[in-house]
């Protein structure tokens, strides 16, 4: 996830920039200062982590429907990208903010909740690779 919002801050203005980094740092800072890197699962940190992919995702397609469209949408690469993060973010913080909560009142649906991220996963895997598909097309396209 991690190398597509490297490539996606390339498109994005310099306020969304500006944005982005501070919530990161902000972000970054409440987890260290309040929950400490421990060896357990921060639920803090989880879920900021899952804010920063929705808030990168959503700020690329407000640039995305600010920008002329010179051609069809599905063919972008970075749509895949980040329709995949987006999908990912949103299930991953569906299925960590109750985490605790089911942990002890109702396991059995805690673990429908797991098998829902274990297949929303996979189809963001599959997003990811057709937007790879798609970079390597456009590649080819542009090459000489």
């Amino acid at each position: 996830f991690i190398v597509f919002t490297i490539i996606d801050f390339r498109v994005l203005s310099v306020v969304y920039r500006y944005i982005l980094v501070s919530f990161f740092f902000i972000t970054l800072g409440v987890i260290v200062f309040a929950d400490g890197f421990n060896n357990d699962f921060s639920m803090t940190f989880g879920m900021s982590i899952s804010l920063y992919f929705i808030l990168i995702a959503v700020l690329w397609f407000l640039y995305k429907l600010g920008s002329e469209a010179k051609s069809s949408i599905f063919a972008d690469p970075f749509f895949w990208y980040n329709s995949g993060i987006l999908l990912w973010a949103s299930v991953f913080m569906l299925r960590i903010l109750p985490a605790k909560y089911l942990a002890i009142q109702d396991r059995d649906f805690l673990m429908v909740l797991r098998d829902l991220n274990l297949y929303v996963s996979i189809i963001a895997s599959v997003f990811f690779s057709i937007g790879l598909l798609k970079a390597k097309n456009t590649a080819k396209q542009w090459s000489i």
